[in-house]
């Protein structure tokens, strides 16, 4: 006969006579979730950071044109270029010390006038655009006067804050401000580049660090990024805010002073602070970076005697994401290389440095270390663009550290917003996809033609379909 109907039963933990054995299941079923999760995240970050990198190849590959509309500009009198303007700021270096002279310390830089910028910044305030330019002239002049490598030697008992890609995200410096403090005599930092585009506040950001360098020159220091750049910052958002805020003059007098930044800084003698990475040119060295000009025209051969290449690679290049690759290859963001873990330890070495910091990529932690923990990667925009679900993070160097020895790391979604108009909210993994497949469908309708060009020549036979 047919055997005894019996129910199916399932195995939970409660059903279970052993706890041991239930707390096992729990714990692995718990462990399979975390790494659908990280799965996920790395996903999302791999298409945001293809994205992002397609955006700046197509960028870059518009920055020839432009160079040669600004030179044609010039060049019939026109006179309203930022390098026109760059040149005439550098004309006039000498009659705005003496105004500065003669007008003292300025109003803006006293300290109790400091707080209530940090304060007012907090609460959504904007600087006043007679502050903005005063600012941005005084902080001009200051970096004219400092070399391309800043040497800073932590004293005894202080730190050294190196922080990463803020990106206009106002809630991350200002967070790092409370939680460390303000510069001084023990407390120098470093701003590694990409202050502005993305986020809406890069304007604050900016005036407030800049405002804190003319304050404490010698306990701020400031590289310059790639997003430091013009024609970067009409593709990604800088130029519409200082517009929505300001006027196009406050655009021009900001690359006055991005184009005198600083390349790189080091710390304690030991490790080289830049924006990007290495040079593909093996020969270059810690003193050809100090040697390497800037202000305006600083990529022509006239000024950097055919070394121009060296300043794109140092703002652009990025460590190859393969541990086992060697050498260089050129990048997929349209300027700059991949370097391979060899070039670090052999550039390194030669220098007699411990180790490299940089910034430039998104990662996950907020902080990454690679070829062999000398090369630091620091990314300082926690949840970044409002979608990425990073960490933001700093690193710490005290005194005769050849590398830095601390990290700091903050998640924002646990943060009390200090500045609520920054769209850094937290959102959910469902949100993150739409955001990658809305950004996704923007290329596409922007590419349109080209790419419905494309499938005309791919289906031969008109069926409306194509295959990849």
């Amino acid at each position: 006969g047919c055997p005894a109907y019996r129910p199916a039963t399932m195995e939970t933990p409660a059903s279970l006579s052993n706890s041991a054995a239930a707390a096992t299941i729990i714990q692995r079923a718990f462990r399979i979730a975390q790494k659908r999760i990280a799965s996920d995240q790395a996903d999302l970050a791999a298409i945001l950071n293809s994205l992002e990198e397609a955006e700046e190849h197509r960028i870059n590959a518009r920055t020839g044109v432009m160079s040669r509309v600004e030179k044609n500009l010039e060049s019939i009198g026109a006179g309203f270029g930022i390098g026109s303007i760059i040149r005439s700021l550098a004309d006039r270096r000498h009659a705005k010390e003496e105004r500065q002279a003669q007008t003292g310390t300025l109003p803006s830089l006293t300290i109790t006038s400091i707080d209530n910028l940090v304060n007012g910044l907090g609460n959504g305030e904007r600087v006043a655009q007679v502050d903005a330019l005063t600012i941005l002239g005084a902080a001009t002049v200051m970096f004219m006067d400092e070399p391309s490598v800043c040497d800073i030697t932590v004293p005894p008992n202080g730190k050294c804050i190196v922080v990463g890609d803020l990106h206009g995200q106002l809630d991350d410096l200002l967070h790092l401000f409370k939680t460390f403090g303000q510069p001084s005599e023990k407390l120098t930092w470093i701003f590694n580049g990409d202050l502005v585009d993305r986020g809406d506040h890069a304007c604050e950001i900016v005036l407030l660090i800049f405002a804190l360098k003319l304050k404490h020159p010698k306990f701020v220091f400031i590289n310059r990024g790639n997003h430091e750049e013009p024609h970067i910052n009409i593709y990604s958002g800088f130029e519409e805010e200082c517009m929505a805020k300001y006027d196009h003059r406050v655009f021009q007098m900001f690359h006055a002073a991005f184009v005198w930044l600083p390349y790189a800084c080091l710390v304690n003698g030991k490790t080289l602070v830049l924006h990007g990475g290495l040079p593909r040119d093996e020969t270059v060295s810690v003193n050809d970076i100090r040697n390497i000009a800037r202000g305006p025209d600083v990529c022509s051969e006239k000024h950097n005697m055919g070394n121009e290449e060296w300043i794109r690679d140092v703002l652009w290049s990025d460590p190859h994401h393969d541990p086992e690759f060697l050498g260089y290859e050129l990048s997929s963001r349209g300027a700059g290389v991949l370097w391979g873990k060899d070039a670090t330890h052999r550039f390194l070495d030669k220098e007699g440095l411990a180790a490299m910091v940089r910034s430039h990529q998104c990662v996950q932690n907020g902080v990454e270390a690679a070829h062999d923990g000398r090369v630091y990667t620091v990314f300082s925009a926690s949840n970044y663009c409002g979608t990425s679900g990073n960490l933001g993070a700093a690193v710490v160097f005290s005194h005769g550290d050849e590398k830095p020895t601390q990290v700091y790391q903050w998640d924002q979604s646990k943060l009390s917003s200090i500045a609520g108009q920054v769209i850094t909210s937290r959102q959910s993994r469902e949100q993150k996809r739409l955001a990658a497949v809305r950004q996704a469908a923007e290329y596409i309708v922007e590419n349109k033609t080209a790419l419905m060009e494309y499938y005309r020549k791919v289906d031969s036979a008109a069926t409306g379909v194509v295959s990849f």
